[in-house]
C-alpha cells in the first residue's frame, strides 16, 4: 500500500513504511519513463522469424545460442533447421497464422512427436 504525505513542501511516497519517492503525485509516472541520451532510430517493424532468417543468412556457421546449463551450442544454420522443423509440425496439427491455444508448447503430448 502506498500512501501520500507532504512534509513541509515535498511529497513523499511510502511504500510499506519506507520512502518510495519524494516526487510529487503527478510525476511518479513520468519517473519510470527513460529517455535515450542517443538521436532517435527509425526502425522499420520486422517479425521474429526475419531477424533470425537475416542473422543465419549473415552468420550461418557462427554460434547463435548456447544452453546455460549443458553448454551445447547452436549454430544460426542448425537453429534455422529447427524452427523449420518446429513451424511444420505445428502445421501438421493445423496451427495456421492466427491460431491461439491456451497452454503451454512443451507439453509431452507436443514434444514426443517433433522430428
Amino acid at each position: 500500500m502506498r500512501l501520500l504525505i507532504r512534509p513541509g513542501k515535498a511529497w513523499r511516497i511510502l511504500a510499506h513504511g519506507r520512502p518510495y519517492s519524494t516526487a510529487p503525485p503527478t510525476s511518479v509516472a513520468s519517473q519510470r519513463i527513460y529517455v535515450s541520451p542517443h538521436e532517435h532510430l527509425d526502425l522499420t517493424p520486422r517479425t521474429a522469424w526475419d531477424i533470425v532468417s537475416a542473422a543465419s543468412a549473415l552468420h550461418a556457421d557462427k554460434v547463435a545460442l548456447i544452453c546455460g546449463v549443458t553448454h551445447k551450442q547452436v549454430t544460426h544454420r542448425e537453429f534455422v533447421v529447427s524452427v523449420k522443423a518446429i513451424a511444420a509440425s505445428l502445421a501438421q496439427r493445423g496451427v495456421t497464422k492466427g491460431t491461439v491455444r491456451k497452454g503451454t508448447m512443451t507439453s509431452a503430448a507436443f514434444t514426443d512427436r517433433l522430428p
